[in-house]
């Protein structure tokens, strides 16, 4: 959850953490402006304070070798695979699945281009859910993770 501080809002709405960058000090998020929070976040400038709490949910697990990993994701969904895809990518054979309502959402794919050799990316344009992709067989023990934002 984001707090903007000494601005009365609340953003109610969980974002995944996109970047960490540990030597630079920062945390990057991919935020879709939906309304006057998210409007508001997408104005900071670097150095203005955010209030943060977390972490939400389960996570994911990252000790994992030789296997296949599916990564589904629909519109920002797409945030925590890319630290999750980085860090797996050279040791596990990794296909992605994103589905993106519209054609400049799908430019944040560039981010995966280094690690392409070992991920195959799949995606498609359409309003309609991203399982809409899920056309072949998933084996029992591939890794799936999912990530949705509706």
């Amino acid at each position: 959850m984001i707090q903007i501080p000494d601005s009365g809002y609340i953003l109610p709405s969980p974002f995944s953490a996109f970047e960490v960058d540990t030597e630079q000090n920062t945390l990057s998020f991919l935020i879709r402006i939906r309304g006057a929070g998210s409007r508001f976040l997408s104005q900071l400038k670097s150095g203005d304070q955010l209030k943060l709490s977390g972490s939400l949910g389960k996570g994911f697990q990252t000790n994992i070798h030789n296997k296949m990993i599916v990564c589904i994701s629909g519109s920002e969904g797409i945030a925590p695979f890319w630290k999750v895809i980085s860090l797996l990518h050279k040791e596990n054979k990794i296909i992605l699945l994103a589905g993106f309502r519209e054609q400049y959402d799908a430019e944040i794919l560039t981010y995966f281009r280094p690690c392409q050799n070992n991920v195959d990316i799949h995606y498609t344009i359409n309003p309609q859910p991203v399982t809409d992709l899920l056309t072949g067989i998933i084996e029992p023990d591939f890794y799936i993770y999912v990530a949705l934002f509706l």
